[in-house]
């Protein structure tokens, strides 16, 4: 075998394995969403997840809406931040402002009695969030 075909062999073989560790390393490092017993059948029911998107300096947000039946909504996360929810209405009317919340020790924000915020014909709110860091996100209902 000549010194080029196993140069050649060696930097495949390394390329093929980095393309197999990379998927592994950022799955583990995404983790599996926490989840803990709270919303009407008495547990959190996992709706979504989303890696926020950078609009602009200091300013993420989640893409597409999710949908909630209205009680609490929470939002799990890998940075601890300050998330502002929002209901997304349609076109024309604008978004409506819910609050800001902050993630707890446990990497969640938690919104309660949000029933107000449902609507439309399918009787939901059509949740968004924007924080102020890079993140992935769970959303719960």
């Amino acid at each position: 075998m000549s010194l080029r075909k196993k140069a050649r062999t060696r930097i495949f073989l390394l390329l093929l394995t980095l393309v197999c560790i990379i998927p592994l390393a950022t799955a583990s490092a995404l983790g599996d969403p926490p989840v803990t017993s709270q919303s009407g059948d008495g547990k959190w029911n996992w709706i979504g997840e989303d890696r926020l998107t950078r609009l602009g300096p200091n300013f993420y947000v989640s893409s597409p809406t999710v949908n909630s039946t209205g009680g609490d909504f929470r939002v799990c996360s890998t940075a601890h931040d300050y998330y502002t929810l929002y209901e997304a209405d349609s076109v024309p009317n604008p978004a409506d402002l819910v609050w800001t919340e902050k993630t707890g020790s446990d990497g969640c924000a938690v919104w309660r009695k949000i029933g107000r915020f449902v609507d439309g014909d399918n009787r939901k709110a059509e949740f968004y969030i924007i924080g102020s860091k890079a993140a992935y996100v769970w959303f719960y209902d």
